[in-house]
This record gives C-alpha cells, sequence and structure tokens, in this order.
C-alpha cells in the first residue's frame, strides 16, 4: 500500500532502527516503548529535526504492527514524548515570506518571441509558466502527457492516469490552462511551440522532455530548471528553493482576489489549513479575480 517515495523513505529509517538494536544487543523483535523512545531521542541529540524523527518513528511503529507489537498502535506515552521533541525543536515553515512573481514573469517576457529561443530556454520558460499557472508540485509537472491532454480555443486541459502524491480512490484531479491575454507569458502559447518544436524528436509521451536527449526527466531536474529562471531572474536562490514556486504564486493569486477554494482546487491543497500554514506568505486580499492563472500573471 506504501508508494515507492514512501517505501524507500521507510526502509532507510528502519534500516537505521535494526543497526541501532544490534549495536545494543537488543531484539528487533522485543522492542518496548522505552527502547523506541531512547532511539529518537539519540536522533534528537544528534540534531534531528521533528519532521525527521517523526519519519522515523511511523517507519518503526508501522513496521513493528506487522510482528505482532500491539502496543505501538495506541501508545499515549510515545505521543506525550513525541509532543515534547516538538516542543523543543518546533517543525516550523521553512519561509516566513515569499518572493515576488512579478520579477520571474518580467523575465519570462524577454524569451520572445518564441521562434527565436533555443530548445533550452523554451523548455525552462514553459516549465516556469506551468509551475507558476498551476501552484504545481513538480512531480505533477513531470507526469503531464502529451496523451491525456486536450486542446480547444481557449484552453488546454490535462488529465492523468498515473498516481500523483494526494491521489486516493474516488478523486480525480485535472489541470486546466487557459489562453493569457499578453503572448508574451501566455502558457497556451507557449506550450504550442514547445509541442511542435520537440514533435519530431521526442522519445517518450511525457510533455516535459529534456532539451537534449528529449528523453524522460526526474522531479529533481524539474527543480533544477525552476530554479535556474528563479536566479536568471534576481531571486535568492540560496534562500528559496524551486518548491518556492508553489507559495509564491498561490499567494500572489489570494492577493489578486482569487477565491481560496479555487486555489486550493487548482493546487490540489487538501486543506486550508496546510496551506495557510506552510504556503501562504504575507498577502492581502484586496480584489476580485476569478482564473489563477489571470490572477497569478496579472502580477506583472
Amino acid at each position: 500500500s506504501w508508494r515507492g517515495s514512501t517505501q524507500k523513505q521507510y526502509d532507510l529509517a528502519w534500516r537505521k532502527f535494526i543497526f541501532w538494536c544490534y549495536k545494543q544487543n537488543k531484539s528487533v523483535y522485543e522492542t518496548s516503548e522505552k527502547d523506541l523512545m531512547s532511539y529518537l531521542f539519540l536522533l534528537f541529540k544528534d540534531g534531528k529535526s521533528y519532521s525527521c524523527i517523526n519519519t522515523h518513528k511511523v517507519a518503526v511503529t508501522q513496521t513493528l504492527s506487522f510482528l505482532d507489537q500491539s502496543w505501538n498502535k495506541n501508545s499515549p506515552l510515545l505521543t506525550k514524548f513525541m509532543k515534547g521533541l516538538f516542543n523543543l525543536r518546533p517543525n516550523l515553515p521553512r519561509y516566513k515570506f515569499t518572493w515576488d512573481v512579478s520579477k520571474v514573469l518580467r523575465y519570462l517576457k524577454t524569451l520572445f518571441p518564441l521562434n527565436s529561443l533555443d530548445m533550452k530556454h523554451l523548455t525552462l520558460k514553459l516549465c516556469t509558466l506551468l509551475a507558476l499557472s498551476t501552484a504545481a508540485r513538480a512531480q505533477t509537472l513531470v507526469n503531464l502527457n502529451i496523451n491525456n491532454m486536450t486542446f480547444s480555443s481557449d484552453r488546454v486541459v490535462f488529465y492523468f492516469s498515473s498516481l500523483l502524491k494526494t491521489s486516493k480512490p474516488g478523486k480525480s484531479f485535472s489541470i486546466s490552462l487557459e489562453r493569457f491575454k499578453d503572448e508574451k507569458i501566455c502558457v497556451v502559447r507557449t506550450l504550442q511551440e514547445y509541442i511542435k518544436r520537440t514533435s519530431k524528436n521526442r522519445k517518450c509521451d511525457q510533455l516535459l522532455v529534456s532539451f537534449k536527449t528529449f528523453n524522460k526527466i526526474s522531479t529533481s531536474t524539474v527543480a533544477r530548471w525552476i530554479k535556474c529562471v528563479m536566479e536568471s531572474a534576481g531571486i535568492d536562490i540560496s534562500t528559496f528553493k524551486a518548491h518556492s514556486i508553489r507559495g509564491a504564486s498561490a499567494s500572489a493569486a489570494l492577493k489578486s482576489g482569487v477565491s481560496l477554494s479555487n486555489i486550493l482546487s487548482t493546487g490540489d491543497w487538501s486543506s486550508s489549513k496546510n496551506f495557510r500554514r506552510f504556503y501562504f506568505r504575507d498577502v492581502d486580499n484586496n480584489n476580485e479575480s476569478n482564473s489563477f492563472m489571470n490572477g497569478v500573471l496579472n502580477c506583472v
């Protein structure tokens, strides 16, 4: 039932716990609450973040549940212990403020006309416009597929047949891109040019492909492309990582008057609580705008 990324994360945590038990001359099959808390406190003393420690806790307790260690299913003591660690080392959001999307939009405007751009800059422009226009995760952008794409006169819609981070039974998700009045930063126009330029050389159905090999790319490649554009636009990438574009675009949309429900739906956030805690930064809602994409692109 675990996704591949979860398995990889939990596997590392479980192996570290087994190694600790071996050094302590303890049996994994006879782990007690005290043993687990001793291990977690060792991680705390090593300077690990609350989020990292919690990942280890979940990996160990969920695995132990398959070894007939029933105490971990409902342990008030372990719950209190984790709350104590949080109080000592709170899991705070990475950013207290966000960057101005208008800087990136002004830079993207200079990458025009589209037919004069080399493949690298056309790819980076499209990738960044997609990220800004949809507040999508890198994983979502990687899973955009030309076979799950429909064009109409004023928009492009992408559907997903692959699993995303928030995929679950009974839930469907799609991305809709509208034509924008300024062709220099119109994501639909840029997308059309990109598909035209890659059609003869692409080696997969993934929308975004390598501008060198025209083959599949990974989420780390998308993140690197976005950071490259951010740096070119004058954003401090020593402070802000690629994932910050999600919060920056969403905050800009909210400032432009886009409704919170529209933002949550577009960015595939499950709750307003998580959005406000980790992504919403330093904005005022002072006018009305219906479309997320228009709310962001009008910031320039």
